[in-house]
């Protein structure tokens, strides 16, 4: 559009629901006069928040946005459900270091055909994942899975790349976990009336904590026997949460104190030869000649696994924490 403004997002909305076929880009005072029939109320503010404004003063219309990147092509940047609806509008968002412009997609299909193909056959293009499929048959057979999803672009690696993987002390399993539940009740609380034209979560209940759960597993029952913990709450006073807290905190130091301290490494005849014999780092899984070889050994029990480069074994240290896993905890 040719605009002097600042004001392309309400020019687009408008050209977008009042096509014309000679000189769209043209800003008219007929375009002016339509576009008073929309409400644009809080619109100053720019940004997600503002598209989300504006159609909820303005339920008839949805407002898709794509953006463009040189290396990864047009991506979607805000897709909502209701896609082929007549008041759905198209935007592309572009970028210039501080600069933002929106640009008004008519054609889905032709504006990203150009990106996988040369050919002029028509494509019809999933606006959540932009794959391209060959009739509207298969596009609506794929839309009753990809609806479910985030939107977003699958870009492919280049041919021949790789990624690796380099911290290999990464891979040392923990040696405790805790997994851990609360059973609540459900309180209800007392709640404003919320504004319509902002978003809002609305509270109706609090989950105050009435049973407490742990179980703590060692990766070798012999080393620690599993432990399992419950407690009920004697009265509506206790908090059960700072119970929880306290306990466990007790509980960690315990293993700490224990397992502070290593043991010493059950080092024979057997293990000898099979330390002189080694030619691979049992971490990085490179040859030991990569680096000096030295003897590795599980710190909780005696046994010797094998060599590993000194390099590899210094990293490869204890956890200083415990991991503790809640249900439906994200």
């Amino acid at each position: 559009m040719k605009n002097e403004d600042d004001e392309c997002f309400k020019c687009f909305i408008t050209r977008a629901l009042n096509r014309v076929k000679s000189h769209p880009e043209r800003m008219t005072s007929l375009l002016r006069e339509q576009s008073e029939a929309l409400s644009w109320e809080g619109l100053k503010k720019k940004g997600a928040n503002a598209i989300h404004l504006f159609e909820m003063n303005n339920p008839e219309v949805v407002v898709n946005v794509f953006a463009y990147e040189s290396d990864a092509g047009i991506y979607p940047l805000r897709i909502i459900d209701s896609i082929g609806s007549a008041g759905t509008v198209n935007l592309l968002l572009i970028s210039s270091d501080e600069k933002q412009h929106y640009c008004l997609i008519k054609d889905t299909s032709r504006l990203s055909s150009s990106q996988i193909s040369k050919n002029e056959h028509t494509k019809f293009f999933c606006l959540r994942c932009l794959n391209p499929f060959g009739s509207q048959e298969l596009l609506d057979s794929h839309t009753k899975y990809c609806g479910k999803n985030e939107a977003v672009k699958i870009v492919m690696p280049k041919e021949g790349s790789y990624i690796s993987f380099k911290i290999h002390f990464k891979k040392v399993r923990h040696l405790f976990v805790i997994y851990a539940d609360f059973e609540s009740l459900m309180e209800p609380i007392a709640t404003g009336q919320p504004d319509p034209k902002k978003k809002y979560t609305n509270k109706y209940q609090h989950h105050k904590p009435v049973n407490l759960c742990y179980y703590i597993k060692c990766f070798n029952d012999k080393v620690y026997k599993p432990k399992l913990v419950c407690y009920t709450a004697k009265s509506e006073e206790e908090d059960v949460s700072q119970i929880f807290v306290d306990v466990l905190s007790e509980e960690v130091k315990d293993i700490y104190h224990r397992f502070k301290e290593p043991v010493e490494m059950a080092y024979g005849e057997k293990e000898r030869e099979n330390f002189e014999k080694s030619k691979w780092c049992l971490l990085c899984e490179r040859e030991t000649d990569y680096g000096g070889k030295v003897r590795d050994h599980c710190h909780y029990t005696e046994r010797f696994p094998g060599s590993a480069h000194n390099t590899c074994n210094l990293k490869c240290r204890k956890p200083g924490f415990l991991s503790v896993i809640f249900h439906n905890l994200s």
